[in-house]
């Protein structure tokens, strides 16, 4: 016993290790991933703004050149003819005192504007293009070096080119012209869409993108940010900034390295505590008890099974559960007892709903034909409960020789409380029809009985009609229930619908409207509850009325008990093997006539 103790024990600890260990690993792998990605979101976030600066300046130094159009047009149609003067202040001394003797009220080359430019002859046009591309070169470099940046360039597109117009260097770059790597003026570098997307959405929208583009080629990792160089709302040329994350990705991962081995380590010394405490307090006390389970499967020994329960003490839920099982232990032949008496109270209660139903049924009328000395109409009706008993019912009586009164309802709910609501709402409608009250009337007086003392909210649809045999004429009221259908003679049955009543005991003060109707000879009615339409099959699909008046129309000529019989057969057909939900109630009444030598069925 004691190796196979050992054995569970191991086997709890197993399945309990297992998953701890994926989860850990898990949770390693996440906390790393989350710091990196956190790290780097930052880090090229902070990139990201520091390049838009680098291009901002690099935009407004250009802007400061109030003829910075008329200038990228010159540079790019004139640059084979330009002098390039890169770090040599003498000449570029020169050339400006050879401008300032032409312009002697111009201070300062930035302010010459388009106009004054394109008015100067062609050599001093060149000479002013060249000082000023001077100019822009130096603070293209100082800009560049401040920030130390990869690259800083303006361009223009050109077809399928990108002709570059300036460039900046650091102290130990050198341009195109030098033998350096760095384009200078004039050179046209391969342009394709898509290569750089932030700078394919300036092209398209003229607004600069507002996120991190990476860029990486061969062993180079680069932000890139495009500005456009506008004048009066146009761009004349673009602003591009390349700096370097490589730096950042390297930083970034080693810091995540360490996090997670630190990580790791907290996790497994936790792990290594947690399997030590969960052993001592849960492993070994339900390994305990599911021996002591066992031996009480094999011996049903339950005295000793209790006093080895009672001897676990874990103080925690486990000795709790020790204690349940020994309570069950305990009580077991006590609720094996409980058992034996609910099964005799279950028979009792089946007997009582037997003669329940057989109550209810005995209140409907059963006798057919009901009438056999009343040769002016045939009636039947039918009720299939879903339940032992049910909440429909129909009733049909004479209030005098010359009227008959017929009744179809529907309670809320199931069972016995639909049952007796059932029996009391009958007995009243029935009541005030017999002393004389109309339709109306009498659902008025039976929803004041009703309302009161309802705490169930129990209420009951109802369909009532009052027909003076002699004449064939009748007042109707319907409180929330199936339209009624109606057949007359030679012609198919059809639904009759108008506007409804409330149901009766849901509002104390309800108001019943009722209305005027006639039959003649040959004429029938068909009234039934809802569990008619919405009978369901397996397929979760209703009878529904237009499927109820196929019914009806097989043989419309046929007699109140076989249109009923065949309406039945059709929902039986329809619902197949599902369960009946919903009561199955049906009354089918024909008017004769007063002369009439046809006999009630």
């Amino acid at each position: 016993m004691s190796r196979l103790k050992n054995r569970k024990a191991r086997g709890i600890l197993d399945q309990i290790t297992r998953p701890m260990v994926v989860f850990e690993l898990i949770i390693m792998l996440l906390c790393a991933l989350a710091v990196f990605c956190y790290n780097m979101k930052v880090s090229l976030d902070q990139r990201f703004d520091t390049t838009t600066q680098i291009a901002e300046e690099a935009v407004n130094t250009l802007t400061e050149y109030k003829s910075i159009d008329f200038l990228v047009d010159y540079w790019h149609e004139n640059y084979e003819q330009m002098e390039f003067i890169y770090d040599d202040p003498e000449a570029l001394n020169a050339k400006e005192m050879q401008f300032s003797e032409l312009y002697p009220r111009i201070p300062d080359t930035e302010l010459v504007t388009s106009e004054q430019a394109r008015e100067m002859d062609a050599e001093t046009q060149r000479l002013f293009a060249e000082i000023c591309y001077s100019h822009l070169s130096t603070s293209f470099d100082r800009i560049k070096r401040s920030f130390d940046t990869m690259f800083l360039y303006g361009f223009i597109i050109e077809g399928d080119d990108m002709f570059f117009i300036i460039t900046g260097t650091l102290e130990d770059e050198s341009r195109i012209s030098s033998g350096g790597d760095l384009f200078e003026l004039g050179y046209a570098y391969p342009y394709s869409r898509g290569r750089y997307p932030t700078l394919d959405q300036l092209l398209d929208t003229g607004v600069p993108s507002d996120h991190i583009e990476l860029s990486l080629r061969a062993d180079r990792e680069a932000v890139h940010v495009f500005a456009p160089v506008t004048v009066n709302g146009s761009p004349v040329m673009y602003i591009g900034v390349s700096t370097q994350w490589k730096d950042i990705m390297d930083y970034t991962l080693l810091l995540s390295l360490f996090l997670a081995a630190i990580i790791a380590v907290l996790l497994a010394t936790l792990l290594v505590i947690f399997f030590r405490i969960i052993n001592r307090i849960a492993v070994r006390p339900l390994v305990k008890e599911t021996s002591i389970v066992k031996e009480y499967e094999a011996n049903k020994d339950s005295k000793k099974a209790t006093a080895e329960l009672g001897e676990i003490r874990s103080d925690n839920e486990i000795e709790e559960l020790a204690d349940a099982f020994s309570s069950m232990l305990s009580d077991l032949e006590s609720y094996m007892e409980e058992i034996r008496v609910a099964t005799a109270d279950k028979e009792r209660l089946g007997a009582e709903l037997d003669m329940a139903a057989s109550i209810q049924s005995s209140q409907l009328p059963s006798t057919f034909p009901a009438f056999p000395g009343r040769n002016e109409f045939s009636i039947f009706a039918s009720m299939t409960p879903a339940k032992t008993v049910g909440g429909d019912f129909y009733d049909f009586f004479l209030i005098d020789d010359d009227h008959i009164a017929l009744v179809m309802a529907d309670v809320s709910g199931k069972g016995v409380p639909a049952s007796l609501f059932m029996m009391i709402s009958k007995l009243l409608i029935k009541n005030s029809l017999q002393n004389g009250k109309s339709p109306a009337e009498a659902l008025t007086d039976t929803n004041k009985q009703l309302t009161e003392n309802n705490e169930a909210k129990q209420f009951v649809t109802v369909w009532l009609a009052v027909i003076e045999i002699s004449t064939g004429k009748g007042i109707a009221a319907n409180a929330g229930h199936e339209h009624p259908v109606l057949r007359r003679a030679g012609k198919d049955y059809e639904l009759v619908e108008y506007k409804h009543s409330v149901p009766v005991a849901t509002l104390k003060k309800a108001k019943f409207s009722e209305h005027e109707f006639e039959l003649h000879p040959g004429d029938s009615l068909f009234v039934y509850t809802d569990g008619v339409p919405e009978a369901t099959n397996a397929g979760d699909e209703l009878f529904g009325n237009d499927r109820m008046l196929v019914a009806l129309n097989k043989n419309p000529a046929a007699g109140p008990r076989l249109i009923l019989k065949t309406v039945k057969d059709s929902v039986d057909e329809f619902v197949g093997e599902a369960e009946q939900f919903d009561d199955l109630t049906m009354l089918c009444f024909r008017y004769n006539g007063p002369e009439s030598g046809a006999k009630d069925e």
